[in-house]
């Protein structure tokens, strides 16, 4: 799904910007869902590379699948 239809969702989440290589985490972290947005997504608030965000993946879907509900998107 492009960054462009998810920016309403992501403006609601707490995220770090990581760099461009996928983060190493320690085996005592907890899970967390990491995005990426291209070089052709990349914007003033926005720039390219891998986000974390805190939420485990599953808890970061149910969001996603209600942003897309709401938003008749499909995902």
């Amino acid at each position: 799904m492009p960054f462009s239809d998810l920016r309403q969702l992501m403006s609601d989440e707490t995220c770090d910007y990581v760099g461009q290589s996928f983060p190493e985490l320690s085996p005592n972290t907890s899970a967390h869902t990491v995005i990426e947005i291209v070089q052709e997504e990349e914007d003033a608030s926005w720039k390219a590379g891998l986000y974390l965000i805190e939420k485990t993946p599953l808890h970061f879907e149910d969001s996603l699948r209600a942003f897309c509900k709401a938003t008749s998107r499909t995902i």
